[in-house]
């Protein structure tokens, strides 16, 4: 993986995770509005999106959700609920860091998410594939909820159980791969000459 096709990646999975982050907070507005008639839900979400901030939405959510689920489908909920309060410092890092690139530096390290403001002598960074690593474990998050909610509704589990499992990160190779695939950019120009030179040794 060359310079220019880290940085398509890079913003490729800052895309990517901030949509499955979304993906997260749709699926827990599901669950809250589960609890309520037909007739309530209207005001609830609306009182729920006017809430300021992840962390507050998911109290309020966490304390009427723990009013009406039972047994089992609590203590998921609970283990559930604490994921998220872990994964939401991952998030509010994607949303509020800056973009810092190093010339030169070695693949998977040209650029990185980095705080606005660094009080400490080691630079906390986000690279390319810790991004990665963070979407899938919000995608296996919301699998968990969506399979919860399936089975509060007395339905079996939505998605496979595996699913619940984060992936392991992709390599810079498969990310590569990725770039190629989905991006008008499919080989910088040193790729191309090095297969020339492999075409030419046959």
């Amino acid at each position: 993986m060359n310079a220019a096709e880290e940085s398509i990646a890079f913003y490729m999975e800052i895309g990517i995770a901030i949509t499955q982050w979304a993906q997260v907070e749709v699926t827990l507005i599901q669950l809250l509005l589960n609890g309520f008639p037909e007739d309530q839900r209207d005001a609830i979400y609306t009182g729920y999106a006017n809430i300021d901030g992840f962390g507050t939405k998911l109290g309020f959510a966490s304390g009427v959700i723990g009013k009406h689920f039972t047994g089992k489908h609590l203590e998921d909920w609970s283990a559930i609920e604490e994921k998220l309060r872990n994964l939401v410092r991952g998030r509010n890092k994607l949303a509020h860091w800056r973009v810092h690139g190093w010339a030169g530096a070695a693949p998977g390290k040209n650029r990185a998410l980095i705080p606005w403001k660094v009080t400490s002598t080691q630079l906390p960074k986000m690279y390319l594939q810790d991004i990665n690593g963070l979407r899938f474990e919000f995608s296996a998050v919301n699998v968990r909820m969506m399979n919860l909610l399936a089975r509060i509704q007395g339905r079996p589990d939505n998605i496979d159980k595996a699913s619940e499992t984060p992936m392991k990160r992709l390599t810079l190779n498969q990310l590569r791969q990725g770039v190629t695939l989905h991006s008008p950019v499919r080989l910088a120009p040193k790729t191309k000459r090095e297969k020339k030179k492999k075409k030419k040794k046959k």
